[in-house]
C-alpha cells in the first residue's frame, strides 16, 4: 500500500507541476519522499528529490534537492539517474549565469550517455553544451556543439529534438551577426515545429523569424512572422509572448516606415507610409497599455530575467517630440507598479525600446528580454 501510494503522489506531483502550481507539486512529491524514506525505497527517494527540484522555483533548494539525487544515484549505481541529475544540476547553474559550472555537469552528463549508449541524452548534453557555450559568448563553439545535436537528433529520429538544434543554431548565428544563416535554421525548426504540433515551439520560431527578419532590414516580413506569433499566443493563452509580440510589430512597422522615408517613395509608398505610422504607435502603446500587467505577472513567477540593450543607453534622454511624454511615463510608471522585487530597471528598459526606436530608427538598440 505504502508503495502504491507513493506512486499516486510522485504522478500527482507531476501533473501540478505541468500545470504550474508548484506549491501542490512540491507538496505531493514531499509525502512521496516521506513514504520512500519510511520504506527504505532509496532509488524512490532519488526520485523524489529530483522531482522535487523540478519543482522547486528556488535556485538554491533546487541545486541542494538535485545533489541528493545525485549522491543516491551514485550510491545505488543508478547512471540513468545520475546522467539526469547532472543535467539538471548543469541546467540550474546555467540560470544562475555559473557558466563554468554548468558546463562542467553538462559535460559529466555527456560522458555517462557515451558510456552507456544513449545516444537520445547523449545529444541532449550536446544541445546543453551549445547553450552554455552561448552563454558564455562563445559562439563557435556553441555551433559545434548544437550541430552535434542536430545530427544525432536526425539519427534517432527525435523530431522534436531536430527542432530545438535548429533553433539553438539559429539563435547562434544571430549571435554572430550572421542573420542569414539564422533565418535559414529558425526556418527549418518553424517546419518541423508545425510537423510535430508543437505550438510553442512554433510560437518561438514565429518570433526568431521576425527578429532576423528585422535585422535584415525586411520590415514586412518582420511584422508578418511578428503577427503570427501574437495570434498564436492569444490561442495559447501566452500573454507575456503576446506583450512581447506587439511590442515587436510595433517596433518592426515604426522601422519599416522610418526606412521607407528616408529612401526615394512613390505618393502611393508614402500614403502607405502615413497609414503604417499610426498603427505603429497604436502596438507600441498596447504593450505599455494594454497588456505589461501580464508581463509583470510572469516576471514574478519567474526564476530568470536577462534584459539587454545594445549599445547600452545613456542616463535617461528626454523622449523627442515624436514620442509622447504621456507614453514615457505610462511605461515607466505601469511597470514600476507591477515590478517584483531584483529587476527594477526592466521598465527604464521597455521605456528605452520605445525612445530609441523613434530616436534612432533602424540604429535603434538590439533588444533581448527573456524569462525562464
Amino acid at each position: 500500500m505504502p508503495d502504491m501510494a507513493a506512486g499516486v503522489y510522485e504522478t500527482l506531483g507531476i501533473a501540478y507541476e505541468k500545470l504550474g502550481d508548484y506549491a501542490k507539486a512540491i507538496k505531493y512529491h514531499g509525502q512521496h519522499l516521506a513514504i520512500a524514506k519510511e520504506v527504505g525505497d532509496r532509488a524512490g527517494e532519488g526520485m523524489a528529490y529530483a522531482n522535487l527540484g523540478d519543482a522547486c522555483r528556488d535556485f538554491n533548494k533546487a541545486i541542494e534537492y538535485h545533489t541528493l539525487a545525485l549522491a543516491i544515484a551514485k550510491e545505488i549505481g543508478d547512471q540513468a539517474g545520475e546522467c539526469r541529475a547532472y543535467m539538471t544540476l548543469g541546467n540550474e547553474y546555467l540560470l544562475k549565469k555559473d557558466y563554468v559550472k554548468g558546463i562542467d555537469y553538462h559535460t559529466q552528463c555527456l560522458a555517462i550517455a557515451k558510456e552507456v549508449g544513449n545516444r537520445a541524452r547523449e545529444g541532449g548534453a550536446y544541445g546543453n553544451l551549445g547553450s552554455g557555450y552561448q552563454l558564455q559568448g562563445d559562439f563557435s563553439k556553441a555551433i559545434e556543439y548544437h550541430g552535434q545535436h542536430l545530427a544525432i537528433a536526425k539519427e534517432v529520429g527525435d523530431r522534436a529534438g531536430e527542432a530545438t538544434a535548429y533553433g539553438n543554431l539559429g539563435n547562434a548565428y544571430g549571435s554572430q551577426a550572421d542573420f542569414s544563416k539564422a533565418t535559414e535554421h529558425h526556418a527549418q525548426a518553424l517546419v518541423i515545429a508545425k510537423e510535430v504540433g508543437d505550438q510553442r515551439g512554433e510560437s518561438r520560431a514565429y518570433g526568431n523569424l521576425g527578429t532576423c527578419h528585422m535585422y535584415l532590414s525586411e520590415h514586412v516580413k518582420a511584422v508578418a512572422y511578428h503577427r503570427a506569433q501574437h495570434a498564436l499566443a492569444i490561442s495559447l493563452k501566452l500573454a507575456d509572448v503576446q506583450s512581447n509580440a506587439e511590442l515587436n510589430i510595433g517596433i518592426a512597422l515604426t522601422l519599416d516606415v522610418r526606412a521607407a522615408r528616408q529612401g526615394p517613395a512613390s505618393g502611393a509608398d508614402q500614403a502607405g507610409n502615413r497609414a503604417a505610422q499610426p498603427e505603429a504607435d497604436i502596438y507600441v502603446l498596447r504593450i505599455s497599455s494594454g497588456h505589461l500587467w501580464s508581463l509583470s505577472r510572469s516576471l514574478a513567477r519567474a526564476r530568470s530575467l536577462s534584459v539587454c540593450l545594445s549599445p547600452s543607453p545613456p542616463s535617461p534622454p528626454l523622449p523627442p517630440p515624436s514620442l509622447p511624454l504621456a507614453l514615457y511615463f505610462l511605461l515607466y510608471t505601469h511597470t514600476h507598479t507591477h515590478l517584483p522585487p531584483g529587476v527594477p530597471h526592466l521598465s527604464l528598459s521597455l521605456a528605452y525600446i520605445c525612445m530609441y526606436v523613434y530616436i534612432y530608427g533602424n540604429t535603434g538598440p538590439a533588444c533581448c528580454l527573456s524569462l525562464s
